[in-house]
């Protein structure tokens, strides 16, 4: 149990920032593919909710083509994301930025994964509790009064 607690504190955070700081250049290729992966980290301005690749807006294909332009005419994915935020605000990014508050909740991931493992490791070195059950079973037991009572009224019912 304790593996598994250090896998999931750590290494899945540390793996999900791997791969955030992997997309954040879209990989060497032709400009369709570039611009297939631009568009596909980008979030629509048109269909929220959506990525860029996946809207089915014409105004978001519009987009999708203007993008492969750009690129075909050697603009870089920064400076194309750079100016799609000044247009359309810093929702169309989709996650954090690596740089100024972006980073911050990149770091803040790893650093939780970092304080869930601390808390398990303190909790076992804590080992388990130590209050005690009672063995007293919580039956109550009527008095003579309350079951000639009960008596009293199944006869009346009846």
């Amino acid at each position: 149990m304790h593996a598994i607690a250090v896998w999931v504190a750590l290494v899945c955070p540390l793996v999900a920032a791997a791969q955030v700081v992997s997309a954040q250049e879209p990989a060497r290729g032709d400009v369709g593919t570039r611009a297939g992966v631009l568009a596909a980290r980008l979030m629509s301005p048109y269909c929220p909710g959506l990525t860029l690749a996946a809207c089915p807006s014409g105004a978001a294909t519009t987009l999708r083509m203007d993008i492969a332009r750009r690129l075909s005419d050697g603009e870089t994915p920064e400076a194309i994301v750079d100016d799609l935020v000044a247009r359309f605000g810093d929702e169309i990014r989709g996650m954090p930025s690596t740089r100024g508050i972006g980073l911050g909740l990149w770091l803040a991931v790893p650093a939780s994964g970092v304080l869930v493992l601390a808390a398990l490791r303190a909790a076992a070195r804590r080992g388990p509790s130590t209050t005690r059950e009672t063995d007293t079973p919580l039956i109550v037991t009527p008095s003579a009064r309350l079951l000639e009572r009960l008596d009293e009224e199944l006869e009346q019912m009846e």
